[in-house]
């Protein structure tokens, strides 16, 4: 909620005035005019110039009441309140003013402690602390809380943030460096100083430390785990910047960076981070180090398009693993998932389902709850595409648990797009709906806009299976957008297909043509499958619709057909039964009307595969009449 606060009218600043003055016996009309015109509307300047003419003599206090000097009203006025309030600090003595600034370097907020620290350290303690900050309370300069954040201190703040900035600028800069470093070193040496990494690190750097860069790594890794991702990022980034950092650190920073690039769906960033991070591991001669960069130069590179150098990163993280005197068996478990999941996006189930339950084994056994989570991922994603939608349903369910168990809501948030597109491949589309949608909830939450988006686009794809067109192309639309943004080509197929299929629903068709020519050309591009089979489908519904378009560029064997593009979707769907019977059955109800005897063949074998499986809601219905949207899957 936003609030417009506004200066005040003369009227209500001279009603200010009286009420501030209210203890004198007599006003002078000079003195009140004086007042109003040198505050035009700012209450903070007409408490602060009155506290002026009090220690300036102009106004005196005693015990029956204010004594206002008739001459008050004839003296001049700061031009503005920073000037006001540097009046204010010249009037201290040296000790309150060297207090004053010295708590000002610590911040808007600062400890007693803070400030004994810095007087040894500038052997400044020639007053009293304890004397110096009881005057400044006094002066109503600053003010003494209750309650402290350090046991053994006391805590202060400024009266307001102004009097800190204006005090702040008043430290000569070479005593702003001392001041920062031993407020540096007093909050590190603090029992919960570990949890203010950020304004220590703030603190190093101001004071041109070289201890700044690992306090900025310890703050960008604090900001991740609260899921606050452009501040961590900002953090490494600062710390990789400096440079004045042992490899470890400096490899928390390079991994961090990658995986929060990662989540903000910068893919070539996060790859560059990871090479980056790839590259001093090896100098280092770190094989921990080196399997961490690959796994994740595997995972931000496979976001944007097939590469066989991704392959040999799989390959070289896994021996890296496995080389170490005591391979560390974490490690292990990522980096067969991450070969895994390249066999997966490439359709080599096999291996994908050989590699993801080794990954899953490896880590139960190493205790590791939350690579078995992401290894059982994997393993439910290779059953869905096998059309074991139970053994799927199980990975997932567990999966799920273990992230509620140890409250990763981000891993829980990838949990629930997994289920949901399982419910989807089943075709229980309200279930999957509502998967779908909890996990987007999750994942805003948690600043994922990586795996946000591909929960955008799954959603999407359902909304088409429900014949909710309208609102499907819209949030498709959005998918769009975000993927050709971070060129995500691995989804752009599948969001096209999908906006594809929503516009045939909504019977246009002619944007659907258009739609499944670009999703076939993007699968086949990638070489997924998967993917490459249903945009074939998809484009056939489309030319059955509209008759026959002409020539295609993806299509070199004649004039494009709808029969054309059917036996094409088949030839990628060989060894899927599930997908290859939902495109035999589209195709029967896109042939039905020229040729019934051969349309009843193809749906009997649809049915016959999906039948045994009661999946046969996945092939719709066979019609007298073409299909008025698709069947889906």
């Amino acid at each position: 909620m936003r609030f417009d606060l506004h200066g005040l009218s003369s009227a209500e600043s001279e009603a200010l005035v009286a009420d501030v003055l209210q203890k004198a016996e007599a006003v002078p009309e000079a003195l009140s005019s004086s007042i109003v015109a040198g505050a035009e509307g700012n209450p903070f300047y007409v408490e602060e110039l009155v506290k002026s003419m009090i220690e300036a003599g102009a106004i005196r206090v005693t015990e029956s009441g204010w004594a206002i000097d008739p001459s008050a009203g004839d003296l001049p006025t700061p031009p503005t309140l920073t000037a006001l309030l540097q009046a204010r600090l010249d009037r201290l003595s040296a000790g309150e003013r060297r207090a004053l600034q010295q708590a000002a370097v610590v911040g808007r907020i600062f400890w007693d402690g803070a400030l004994l620290v810095t007087r040894q350290a500038t052997s400044s303690a020639a007053s009293s602390l304890e004397g110096d900050l009881g005057e400044l309370q006094r002066r109503e300069l600053v003010i003494k809380h209750h309650r402290s954040a350090f046991q053994g201190s006391r805590e202060y703040s400024f009266k307001h943030a102004l009097l800190r900035d204006v005090t702040y600028e008043s430290v000569l800069l070479a005593d702003r460096r001392v001041y920062h470093r031993a407020a540096a070193e007093w909050l590190a040496g603090m029992a919960d100083g570990e949890t203010r990494p950020a304004v220590i690190a703030n603190h190093f750097e101001a004071a041109g430390a070289t201890e700044a860069a690992p306090w900025h790594v310890r703050a960008g890794t604090q900001a991740r785990l609260r899921f606050a991702n452009e501040e961590a990022l900002a953090a490494y980034t600062r710390a990789l910047e400096l440079g004045d950092l042992d490899d470890a650190a400096r490899f928390e920073a390079l991994d961090g960076s990658g995986e929060l690039l990662m989540l903000l769906a910068r893919y070539a960033e996060a790859v560059d981070a990871h090479r980056a991070m790839l590259d001093a591991a090896r100098v280092a001669e770190d094989l921990s180090a080196q399997a961490r960069a690959l796994t994740g130069i595997i995972f931000a590179g496979s976001r944007l398009g097939p590469s066989s150098d991704l392959a040999a990163a799989a390959d070289e993280a896994i021996a890296a693993v496995l080389a170490m005197p005591d391979p560390d068996q974490k490690l292990l478990a990522e980096a067969l998932r991450s070969a895994g999941w390249l066999a997966f996006r490439g359709g080599d189930l096999a291996t994908a389902k050989e590699r993801g339950a080794r990954a899953a084994t490896v880590a139960e056994n190493a205790g590791d709850r939350r690579g078995l989570s992401m290894s059982l991922n994997l393993l439910s994603l290779v059953e869905s595409s096998l059309g074991n939608y139970r053994d799927a349903e199980v990975h997932m369910e567990t999966a799920l648990s273990i992230d509620r168990e140890l409250g990763d809501r981000r891993a829980e948030g990838v949990s629930l797009i997994n289920l949901g597109e399982g419910a989807r491949r089943r075709g229980d589309y309200e279930a999957a709906a509502a998967r779908s949608l909890e996990a987007l909830e999750i994942l805003h939450e948690v600043g994922d806009r990586d795996n946000a988006e591909l929960s955008l686009n799954n959603l999407g794809g359902v909304y088409v299976s429900l014949g909710r067109y309208g609102e499907a192309v819209e949030l498709l639309e959005d998918a769009r957008a975000a993927f050709e943004a971070a060129d995500r080509q691995e989804y752009l197929s599948e969001t096209k297909r999908f906006l594809a299929e929503a516009h045939l629903g909504l019977g246009e068709e002619a944007t659907a043509l258009a739609l499944a020519k670009a999703a076939v050309a993007d699968a086949v591009a990638i070489g997924n499958p998967e993917q490459s089979g249903h945009a074939w489908r998809v484009l056939g519904l489309a030319v059955q619709r509209l008759g026959e378009p002409g020539e295609f560029a993806g299509h070199s064997e004649g004039p494009l057909t709808a029969d054309g593009c059917f036996e094409k979707s088949l030839e990628y769907f060989a060894g899927d039964d599930i997908d290859r019977a939902v495109a035999l059955a589209d195709w029967s109800r896109a042939t039905v009307l020229t040729d019934e005897v051969r349309a009843r063949r193809m749906w009997d074998e649809a049915t016959s595969i999906l039948g045994p499986l009661g999946l046969t809601h996945l092939a719709g219905e066979l019609r007298d009449q073409p299909t008025k949207g698709p069947a889906g899957s």
